[in-house]
């Protein structure tokens, strides 16, 4: 007696016999479901089996001798080069630049943040103009921040500076 997994098993074996005989399938995908019913095709006769998977062979261990002994001694780096870090003896070009440009650019955005400041005083300003004052705002913000990161660079140059003597 066939049970009904069985029955339904040659059915769909049947049914797909037919549908690959006919070209409307041209191969099943893969996964859990299409797994299992080539397993099906294959018990029936209808897919061959599948060749045997190739056999991998680990790469050949290549063989490399070991130094001779002159040979590891110029390997050796000398301990006075690799024991003598570079020395910096004055700034880079960017850095000097920076140092000698930004008393400038912070002396810049100050009187920038001090004309917006000055317009902002206007009490009727955000009454009369409220997408003006924003801006003014936004912009007083990013000068703000602007001349804080300026500062902060200018420090680390100075002392930089004052450490290169």
């Amino acid at each position: 007696m066939w049970d009904r997994d069985r029955v339904r098993s040659a059915v769909a074996a049947a049914l797909l016999q037919g549908l690959l005989a006919y070209g409307l399938i041209v191969g099943l995908a893969g996964g859990p479901i299409q797994n299992r019913m080539r397993e099906q095709l294959i018990v029936f006769g209808v897919l061959p089996p599948p060749p045997p998977p190739p056999e991998v062979r680990p790469p050949p261990r290549r063989i490399v001798p070991p130094p001779r002994p002159a040979e590891r001694e110029k390997a050796k780096p000398t301990p006075t080069a690799a024991a003598s870090p570079r020395v910096q003896t004055k700034l880079t070009y960017k850095d000097q630049r920076d140092y000698d440009l930004l008393p400038a650019r912070i002396e810049e955005i100050e009187a920038a943040i001090a004309r917006d400041e000055q317009a902002l005083a206007d009490p009727d300003l955000y009454a009369r103009d409220p997408g003006r004052f924003a801006s003014l705002t936004a912009t007083i913000d990013k000068a703000r921040t602007e001349k804080d990161a300026a500062e902060l660079r200018w420090l680390e140059l100075a002392e930089k500076v004052e450490a290169l003597g």
